[in-house]
């Protein structure tokens, strides 16, 4: 649990493969937040995906790629989103919108809406845009 002062945010995600997208969104969170987590989603969260990489390989990639970050963590994503931030003492759930239908798609209540949690939204950068990635980590 987190100290009662300090600013968590949890970023929740397949990660599946790891991109320079996502990581640009860590570390432009990483300087708003006193601590990440990464959330990393389960291989059967969606069963009509075939993951690339096992959770563990995923969570081994993010470990490496963002040892550079000190208050960066990794975590398997177990049970409800709401319920790991709370566990945790996150207030804040982490997106990142990437493709035009992100920015598009109507806007439903989403879960952590519900229990109070704020939820800002980080706009890939051009070069990390859906379509235009130049590759994985």
């Amino acid at each position: 649990m987190a100290a009662p002062d300090q600013r968590v945010a949890v970023y929740p995600g397949s990660f599946d493969p790891v991109t320079v997208g996502h990581l640009d969104i860590v570390e432009r969170g990483a300087a708003l937040f006193d601590r990440i987590i990464i959330a990393v989603a389960p291989d059967s969260s969606n069963p009509d995906k075939r993951p690339l990489f096992t959770t563990e390989e995923r969570m081994a990639l993010l470990r490496g790629a963002c040892a550079h970050l000190p208050n960066v963590s990794v975590e398997p994503l177990q049970g409800l989103l709401v319920d790991f931030t709370a566990a945790r003492g996150a207030r804040v759930i982490i997106k990142g919108l990437r493709a035009v239908s992100d920015w598009c798609r109507p806007w439903s209540p989403r879960p952590w809406r519900l229990a109070g949690k704020a939820s800002p939204y980080f706009a890939d950068r051009v070069p990390f845009s859906f379509g235009l990635e130049t590759g994985t980590v």
